[in-house]
C-alpha cells in the first residue's frame, strides 16, 4: 500500500545525512581545497589505486551504496583505494588554476600515496573531468603513474554527438561571462540545470513519474533519494579551470592536437601537454549511452597516446550508470580491478 509519509521520511533522512559514504575511510591528507580519503581492503593483495574525481558534483558517488560502490568493487579485489575529495571553493576560488589542480593538488595526492604505500609509481583512475586532469598529469609526470585509467572522460569536443559542446553553441554560453557573473566560479546550479536540460523529458518528467509509481517500494525510494541527493548536491567549479576546460578542450580541441598548455601564474612557466609522454598502460572506461561524454569524443585518445598497451571497456549504460548501476558492478568493475591487478 502506498505510504507517502514513509517515503518522504526516507528522502529527508538521506538528504540530511552528514556523510553519505557507504564505506569507512580515513582522511590521510587535508588541505583547504581538498582531502584525500583512504579505504583499506580486508586483504591487501594488489597495488593501490588513486581515484581522481571531477571538480563537478561530490566524490561520494564513487562510494554511494554498498552494492554500487566503485570503492568497494576495487577494495574487494585487494586494492587499497585513495579518493580525492574536492572541497567547495572558498573566497579565493577565482585565483585557482588548472596548474593548481594538476601540478600541485593531484601531484600532492600521488606523492601521499607513493609515500604511504612505498611505491615509486601508482595506479591512477580519473572520473569525468578528473579523468581528463589525470591524463594531463600522466603526460607531465609519467614516472609517477604506473597505470592510467579514465572513466567517462572528455578529451575532445570535435564530434557531432558532443552534446555539451552543442549546448554551449546553441545558447552562446561564453564560459568567461558565466564566471565573471558569478564571483569567479561556474556555479553548481549551472551544471545541475544545464546537464538536466540535455535530457529534459527524463530529468524533469520521467524521473519523477517513476518515483511516484514506486513510492511503496522502500528499496527504490532509498536508491532514488540517494541519487537525487548526489545530483543536487554539487559544488562550484573555480573559474579558470572551467574556462580552460571548455575553451581548450571542447571548443579548440587543443588537447588532442598537443597544443594545450598549463601555466603557473606564480612563475610564468608554461607546461605543454604532450600525448607522446603518456606511455604507461592506458584503460578507457566508457558508457555506450553517455549523453554528457559521447564515446566518440574519447576513443581516439587511445590511439593518440604513446602507450603500446591500451584497452577500451565500453558498457551499455549512461554517464552516471558507470558508477552507480548494479549491473556495472556485477559485470564491468571486476574486469577493471583485474586489468589493474594484471599490471601490478
Amino acid at each position: 500500500m502506498l505510504n507517502l509519509p514513509d517515503a518522504a521520511d526516507t528522502y529527508r533522512e538521506i538528504q540530511k545525512d552528514p556523510d553519505p559514504h557507504a564505506t569507512e575511510y580515513d582522511v590521510v591528507r587535508s588541505h583547504p581545497d581538498y582531502e584525500l580519503l583512504h579505504f583499506e581492503p580486508e586483504e591487501d593483495e594488489a597495488d593501490p589505486i588513486l581515484l581522481v574525481y571531477s571538480l563537478i558534483n561530490q566524490s561520494y558517488v564513487m562510494d554511494l551504496q554498498e552494492d554500487t560502490s566503485i570503492v568497494q568493487s576495487l577494495t574487494g579485489e585487494g586494492h587499497p583505494v585513495y579518493l580525492t575529495h574536492w572541497k567547495e571553493p572558498g573566497t579565493g576560488a577565482g585565483e585557482l588554476t588548472t596548474h593548481d589542480y594538476v601540478n600541485r593538488y593531484i601531484d600532492d595526492c600521488v606523492d601521499t600515496v607513493r609515500n604511504r604505500e612505498d611505491e615509486d609509481a601508482v595506479n591512477v583512475l580519473g572520473y569525468c573531468m578528473g579523468g581528463t586532469m589525470s591524463a594531463m598529469y600522466a603526460a607531465l609526470q609519467p614516472d609517477k603513474v604506473k597505470n592510467l585509467g579514465t572513466l567517462a572522460a572528455t578529451f575532445s569536443g570535435d564530434c557531432d554527438d558532443a552534446q555539451l559542446n552543442q549546448l554551449l553553441e546553441t545558447y552562446d554560453m561564453d564560459p568567461q561571462k558565466i564566471v565573471d557573473a558569478n564571483n569567479g566560479v561556474a556555479p553548481s546550479e549551472f551544471f545541475e540545470h544545464g546537464f538536466a536540460s540535455m535530457d529534459p523529458v527524463h530529468n524533469y518528467v520521467t524521473n519523477f513519474v517513476r518515483a511516484w509509481d514506486n513510492l511503496d517500494d522502500d528499496e527504490f525510494v532509498e536508491d532514488w533519494s540517494t541519487m537525487e541527493r548526489w545530483k543536487t548536491n554539487g559544488i562550484d567549479v573555480p573559474g579558470q579551470p572551467y574556462v580552460q576546460f571548455v575553451e581548450d578542450i571542447y571548443m579548440e580541441d587543443k588537447l588532442m592536437q598537443n597544443e594545450m598548455t598549463i601555466e603557473d601564474p606564480a612563475t610564468g612557466d608554461s607546461h605543454r601537454i604532450e600525448l607522446n609522454d603518456i606511455d604507461m598502460p592506458f584503460l578507457q572506461i566508457l558508457a555506450d549511452y553517455d549523453h554528457l561524454v559521447a564515446p566518440e569524443t574519447s576513443k581516439p585518445f587511445s590511439e593518440a597516446v604513446a602507450s603500446e598497451d591500451t584497452e577500451i571497456m565500453s558498457y551499455p549504460t549512461g554517464h552516471v550508470g558507470l558508477a552507480s548501476s548494479s549491473r556495472t558492478h556485477e559485470e564491468l568493475w571486476p574486469a577493471v580491478a583485474e586489468w589493474f591487478a594484471d599490471r601490478s
